[in-house]
């Protein structure tokens, strides 16, 4: 499917199909939950457990598990979460909420209650330039644990009939958000995911999947094969993200996200989480 690729993929077009295939097909972003207080609506301890134990099953790099798992049980507090990630009152209605934290914090408390500087004062570390502090490749990898185990946790969830919703606002209003999770210096809240079941199935977003896979190396879009993306991708947009005064759905999101007030948010506060890291003691 790399060159004559549909445009978008349903689940009914896997070249193959299983239980866990049809699962993913079917899966949509659930923000209109039924009310828990119904037995049948309930997410059970039992349930919850199953997620949590499914999430930390995930890949982590060199089974450090650089990230931790905040289950948000305080109403008051998820309540804010809601208000600071872009005012979603369904946020607070929901019945369980996971932040995925890329966490080195546990390791830098480790390596210095083990008094780990002592191997690069004493030749032990001869790697050039060595510090105790985590670097920002510590950041990525705990970042790419978290998702990992965040989507291990969707996907369980959707086994047992319940959905859920990223909110990628995590990433906003970050001395707010540190604040209010009590996060310290070495983490990040990569992924913020809430759950439950869903007042009513609805239909999968469609993904505009033309050119996203690529053979051994990166091809950029350029000439005549760049107009016809634009073009295909302008047919696929829904109406709803379209502008009636803009020609194409790049102009769309160019106007409506990239230069939102949302994304210069989003990029102030991320820049502060990146320099907190690195402002090592």
């Amino acid at each position: 499917m790399y060159q004559d690729e549909s445009l978008e993929i349903a689940s009914e077009q896997y070249p193959l199909t299983n239980e866990t295939l049809a699962l993913l097909g079917k899966r949509f972003s659930t923000r209109n939950f039924a009310e828990s207080t119904r037995e049948s609506s309930a997410i059970t301890d039992q349930e919850k457990d199953t997620i949590l134990k499914a999430a930390l099953r995930a890949p982590t790099a060199g089974n450090l598990l650089a990230y931790s798992i905040l289950d948000i049980v305080d109403e008051g507090r998820k309540e804010q979460l809601a208000l600071l990630c872009d005012d979603q009152p369904f946020v607070a209605r929901a019945p369980f909420a996971l932040v995925f934290v890329a966490d080195y914090q546990k390791w830098a408390d480790m390596f210095r209650a083990t008094d780990c500087a002592r191997h690069i004062a004493n030749g032990t570390v001869t790697t050039p330039d060595a510090q105790e502090a985590p670097g920002l490749g510590s950041l990525m990898l705990g970042i790419n644990d978290a998702v990992i185990a965040a989507q291990n946790a969707v996907i369980a969830a959707e086994s047992l009939g319940i959905g859920s919703c990223y909110i990628g606002d995590i990433m906003e209003k970050g001395p707010q958000i540190a604040e209010l999770l009590e996060l310290p210096q070495y983490t990040f809240p990569a992924a913020f995911v809430v759950f439950g079941r869903a007042k009513k199935a609805l239909q999968p977003t469609s993904h505009f999947c033309k050119n996203a896979v690529m053979q051994n190396s990166y091809q950029r879009l350029e000439g005549a094969k760049l107009e016809q993306h634009i073009q295909e991708i302008t047919e696929w947009a829904p109406s709803s993200r379209m502008n009636e005064t803009l020609a194409t759905y790049p102009e769309a999101v160019f106007v409506r996200k990239h230069t939102s007030v949302f994304m210069a948010d989003m990029n102030e506060s991320v820049r502060w989480w990146i320099d907190r890291w690195c402002a090592h003691e």
